[in-house]
């Protein structure tokens, strides 16, 4: 069992608890809504997240990661996915 997934970002390392369920992960842009998100990284400065970047699912014992074709790739545990 998964005690706590986190969510870092590439650029000033804030952490994100990730809780269960299953979410697309993006960067918050107010004139560009192409789908809802689930989870908004509303940092100014990071560009590292592509406006729909990744799928995350987590049921609880394991957390899944799928690139949605973004511009910097999705890391796991500094691993590009």
């Amino acid at each position: 069992m998964i005690k706590k997934a986190l969510l870092v970002s590439c650029i000033n390392e804030n952490k994100y608890e990730i809780p269960i369920g299953e979410f697309i992960m993006g960067r918050y842009n107010p004139e560009v809504r192409v789908i809802k998100l689930d989870i908004e990284i509303k940092e100014p400065r990071d560009n590292c997240v592509s406006r729909i970047h990744c799928r995350i699912y987590n049921d609880g014992e394991k957390v899944q990661v799928e690139d949605l074709g973004s511009t910097n790739g999705t890391y796991v545990n500094n691993k590009k996915r």
